[in-house]
C-alpha cells in the first residue's frame, strides 16, 4: 500500500513539472534600443560563396562587409538602400558581371544610410557589395526593391525619360532612317548605342548633339528589335535627360560614282563610294535657301556638317571616305523653316592631280584641284607666281572640307600666297582657282615647307646645290647682295629671290656665264629673305650657287 502511495505521488509530482514547464514562455528576441524593432540573424559572412538575394527583392541583415549575387526577376528600375543601421554608415556598391562598378554610394539615404537607384536587366547576375564605411562591423538592414519598368518606346518614336543608365527594347514600325536624340540634360554627359537584334553595336555616340548631348542617325528595320543604350560618358552614373526617337525617312540613294541630284526640302540620302579617297559634296543653284549638308559614318556618327563653304549661301564639304562603306548624306536648310530647292553634286577628287609631299612647283592652267599630304609637319607656303593677265585664288580645305585658308592678292600683283601650319600624313585639298569672272589663265603654284629651308649665312658664301632648293638669307649688312650660280654642268639654274611678304623681288636665268643665273639686288640688314634655287623648266641636276656683299 504505501509502494502504490508512493508511485502515485511521484506520478502526479512528475505531472505538476510537466504543467510548469509547458506554461514557460520563450524569452523574447533581441530589440534595437532605437527602433524597438527585431534584430534579425546576421547575414554570412563574405568568403567564396557569395549570398543571394531574392530574384523578386527582399530584405537581408547585413553585419560586416558582405558580398551578394542578385539576378533580377524584372527589367526595369531597381532601388537598394539600408536602415536600422544604429549609427553606423553603410555603404553600397553594384558591379556587372565582368566587375565594373555600375553604381556605389555612401550617405544618399537617410541620415548616414545609403541608397542606389538603377536600372538593371532580367536574368543577368549583378553583384552587390554591402560594408560599413571605412570596414567597420556594426550592423544594419539592406533592402532591394522594383520600382518600375525600363522606360518603353512605341514603335512609332516618341520621347522617354531616362533616369541612370537604361536599356530599352525598340521594334521600328518603319523601315528606314531613324534619329535618337538627347535633351534636357542638365550637367550629365549622355551617351547612346543601338544594338541589333544580335546584341551587336550597329551605332554609337557621345556628343554629337546640342552641348553634351547625344545624337544617332541609323537605318532600321521594321518589325526587328533593337535594344537602345541609354547610358553616360566616362565614369558618370547617374543623371537624368529625355530621349527622343523619330522616323526621319526612307533614304534615297545616290549613285555610288557621284552625280548631281535636285533636292526639294530635307532629304536624306545613303550613299556608298566606289572608290576610297577624296570626295565633294557640294550644294549649287539655290536660289534663296540657305542649304546645309551633314554626313555621317555607318555607326551613325557625325563626320562632316557645312553650312556656307560654297560659293554664297551653298554647302560645300571635301573629306576622305571608304569604297565599300555606307555613309547617309542629310540634305537640309540651316534654320529648321526653310524652304527651297538646290542641286547637291557629289564628285569623286582621288583622281585630281597630287602635289608632292615635300612641295615643289606645278603649271596651273584654268581651275585645278589638288590633293597634298606633307611630309613634314611645320609652316608650308603656298605661293602663285607668273600669272601673266589671270588673278590666281588659292583656297585650302582640311580632311573634314572645312576651309582653312584662303587667298586673292597677298603675294606680288595679283598674285596669292598662303601661309599655314599643316600637319605631316594628313591629306588636304588645295583648290587654285581665279578671282571672279576670271574663268582661264595659267600660271605658276610653288608649295614650300618654310622650317624646313636651309639658311644661307647671315654674312654670305658657297652652297652647293643638288636639286631645287629652298634657301632663308636674312643679310647681317643692308646694301647690294650677289647671288650667281656656277659649275652647273648641263643644268640651267634659276633663281627666285622673295621679300618678307612673300613677293617676287627678283628672279633670273642665264645672266651669267653660259646658263648660269645672276642677281644683283638691294636687301635689307635684318629681313629674312628666300632664295628659291631651282632649274629652268623644270630640269635636273646640281650647282654651286655664290651669295656675297657687293
Amino acid at each position: 500500500m504505501k509502494k502504490t502511495i508512493a508511485i502515485i505521488v511521484a506520478l502526479m509530482l512528475c505531472v505538476s513539472v510537466l504543467a510548469a514547464c509547458n506554461n514557460n514562455e520563450p524569452p523574447p528576441p533581441p530589440r534595437n534600443q532605437n527602433t524597438q524593432e527585431p534584430i534579425r540573424d546576421p547575414a554570412p559572412p563574405l568568403g567564396s560563396a557569395p549570398a543571394t538575394l531574392p530574384a523578386g527583392g527582399g530584405t537581408a541583415r547585413v553585419s560586416g562587409e558582405t558580398e551578394y549575387r542578385f539576378t533580377p526577376n524584372q527589367t526595369g528600375t531597381w532601388e537598394l538602400f539600408t536602415y536600422d543601421n544604429d549609427g553606423s554608415d553603410p555603404v553600397l556598391e553594384i558591379r556587372d558581371a565582368n566587375g565594373n562598378m555600375l553604381a556605389s554610394d555612401d550617405d544618399g539615404g537617410d541620415g548616414l544610410n545609403a541608397r542606389i537607384v538603377i536600372d538593371l536587366i532580367s536574368g543577368t547576375t549583378y553583384t552587390v557589395i554591402a560594408k560599413e564605411w571605412w570596414g567597420g562591423t556594426e550592423s544594419f538592414s539592406l533592402i532591394v526593391s522594383f520600382l518600375g519598368g525600363a522606360p518603353a518606346l512605341q514603335g512609332s518614336g516618341g520621347t522617354v525619360r531616362i533616369n541612370n543608365q537604361t536599356e530599352i527594347p525598340f521594334t521600328p514600325n518603319q523601315t528606314g532612317t531613324w534619329e535618337f536624340v538627347t535633351s534636357d540634360n542638365g550637367n550629365s554627359d549622355p551617351y547612346l548605342e543601338i544594338l541589333d537584334p544580335r546584341g551587336n553595336t550597329m551605332a554609337e555616340d557621345d556628343d554629337s548633339g546640342d552641348g553634351y548631348n547625344a545624337m544617332v542617325r541609323v537605318v532600321l528595320d521594321a518589325g526587328a528589335t533593337y535594344t537602345i543604350n541609354a547610358r553616360f560618358w566616362g565614369f558618370t552614373t547617374e543623371g537624368s535627360y529625355a530621349l527622343t526617337a523619330t522616323f526621319i525617312g526612307g533614304a534615297a540613294t545616290l549613285p555610288s560614282g557621284g552625280g548631281s541630284v535636285r533636292i526639294d526640302g530635307i532629304t536624306e540620302y545613303e550613299f556608298t563610294p566606289n572608290q576610297s579617297g577624296a570626295w565633294e559634296f557640294r550644294t549649287t543653284d539655290n536660289g534663296n535657301s540657305d542649304p546645309y549638308l551633314e554626313i555621317f559614318d555607318s555607326r551613325g556618327r557625325l563626320i562632316a556638317e557645312d553650312d556656307d563653304s560654297g560659293d554664297g549661301y551653298n554647302a560645300l564639304i571635301r573629306l576622305s571616305l571608304d569604297a565599300g562603306a555606307t555613309y547617309t548624306v542629310m540634305a537640309r536648310f540651316w534654320s529648321s523653316t526653310s524652304t527651297g530647292t538646290y542641286t547637291l553634286i557629289v564628285t569623286n577628287l582621288g583622281n585630281v592631280n597630287e602635289i608632292s609631299g615635300v612641295g615643289g612647283s606645278v603649271r596651273v592652267d584654268g581651275q585645278t584641284e589638288f590633293l597634298f599630304t606633307p611630309s613634314q609637319s611645320g609652316t608650308w607656303e603656298f605661293l602663285t607666281t607668273d600669272n601673266g593677265n589671270s588673278d590666281p585664288l588659292l583656297e585650302i580645305y582640311a580632311p573634314n572640307g572645312n576651309k582653312i585658308a584662303e587667298d586673292d592678292d597677298g603675294g606680288d600683283g595679283y598674285n596669292s600666297m598662303i601661309r599655314i601650319e599643316l600637319q605631316a600624313g594628313v591629306t588636304y585639298t588645295v583648290n587654285a582657282r581665279f578671282w571672279g569672272s576670271t574663268s582661264s589663265g595659267s600660271y605658276t603654284l610653288y608649295v614650300t615647307n618654310l622650317d624646313s629651308a636651309y639658311e644661307i649665312p647671315s654674312e654670305g658664301g658657297s652652297l652647293r646645290v643638288d636639286g631645287q632648293t629652298e634657301f632663308m638669307f636674312t643679310p647681317n649688312q643692308s646694301g647690294n647682295w650677289e647671288f650667281v650660280t656656277s659649275e652647273n654642268g648641263n643644268s640651267d639654274p634659276y633663281l627666285e629671290i622673295y621679300g618678307p611678304n612673300g613677293n617676287l623681288i627678283a628672279e633670273d636665268d642665264d645672266s651669267g656665264d653660259g646658263r648660269n643665273a645672276l642677281i644683283l639686288v638691294e636687301l635689307q640688314a635684318g629681313v629674312t629673305y628666300r632664295v628659291n634655287a631651282r632649274f629652268w623648266a623644270g630640269g635636273s641636276g646640281s650647282f654651286t650657287l655664290h651669295v656675297a656683299r657687293m
